[in-house]
């Protein structure tokens, strides 16, 4: 939404001034991010239940995870430049050429016998990647939109500062919520509890990324309603895409919930069929999520980020 403003009101040069900012304070809180995590892993096993045998793997996918979320913070910064310029056709191309790439060097770790933490290095090649992609065709798909190292301003880093911060604790509470999980399940349960619950959580997972990405495209059109105060529009967008999202996803949610089981014996095998309830439950999470999803915008793209952000943290709490 700051994006989108500022391409309106003040043209190319303070974006980009506007790009960089953003970008180097999002690499800068990524970085901090890397340090947190090669300290987590450096102390490993710590509260987490692994087995010694696994103890340099678990190491090595640390090390890469954080690398993966520096990668992510960048991104970000570089992402909301497209959405905000409604090109959301060129990070969907980025995105298609980089998921494709993934997929091959997995299938072919895989065959050649390599394990998790080849695994993990895949999906960084591949984040790093799309985002050298998404930089290298800034300028053509935007023109007159350039990242520059050395256009850092401090003065636009404040207000970016004061209408981020409570959409930042949004994102640190989502964040801590779902660490959380798994360090729980790291530090009071068996290494096969944590793989079958990390095997159910995959569709539901993919399925909150369409979600989530789907739903980015009504933002920039719901902000621009707010700020000319079309109402009608507002209403219109927010239950279009409500419509959409909810056709989308929905159906796929009931099929995963009523097939969980022959889901989980093709995919999987008949040993982790025990996966199928918690699927079947998770599932029912992305109900809720697609239900609330477009409310959640609608308070962004309004200026409520206060009571988004309020009420996500509530929801985490509970």
């Amino acid at each position: 939404g700051i994006c989108g403003n500022e391409i309106g009101l003040d043209g190319p040069e303070r974006l980009n001034r506007l790009l960089s900012t953003a970008f180097l304070a999002l690499t800068a809180l990524g970085t901090l991010g890397v340090l947190i995590l090669w300290s987590f892993a450096a102390f490993l096993p710590g509260p987490l239940n692994i087995p010694r045998a696994y103890l340099h793997e678990a190491f090595l996918i640390f090390v890469i995870a954080a690398l993966i979320v520096l990668v992510g913070f960048s991104t970000n910064a570089i992402e909301l430049v497209y959405q905000a310029s409604h090109r959301f056709d060129r990070t969907n191309q980025v995105q298609l050429g980089a998921g494709t790439l993934q997929i091959a060097l997995s299938v072919y770790v895989l065959a050649a016998g390599h394990g998790i933490v080849a695994l993990a290095f895949v999906q960084l090649v591949a984040s790093s990647l799309r985002l050298l992609a998404l930089i290298t065709v800034l300028p053509a798909s935007l023109p007159g939109t350039r990242l520059s190292l050395t256009k850092f301003d401090p003065d636009l880093l404040k207000p970016l500062v004061r209408l981020g911060k409570w959409a930042f604790l949004n994102n640190l509470s989502s964040g801590l919520f779902e660490m959380m999980i798994w360090i729980v399940l790291g530090s009071f349960s068996s290494m096969e509890q944590a793989a079958i619950f990390g095997l159910a959580s995959k569709l539901p997972r993919q399925l909150w990324n369409v979600i989530d990405k789907g739903g980015s495209v009504s933002f920039p059109i719901l902000s621009a309603s707010s700020v000319s105060g079309d109402r009608r529009a507002l209403q219109r967008v927010y239950l279009k895409t409500q419509r959409l999202l909810s056709g989308t996803v929905l159906p796929f949610v009931a099929l995963g919930c009523f097939a969980a089981s022959p889901i989980i014996r093709v995919w999987a095998g008949s040993q982790y069929l025990r996966a199928a309830t918690i699927l079947q439950i998770l599932l029912l999470g992305v109900a809720t999520h697609v239900t609330g999803y477009c409310s959640n915008q609608l308070l962004y793209a309004t200026g409520e980020v206060k009571k988004a952000a309020a009420i996500a943290i509530w929801e985490y709490v509970i």
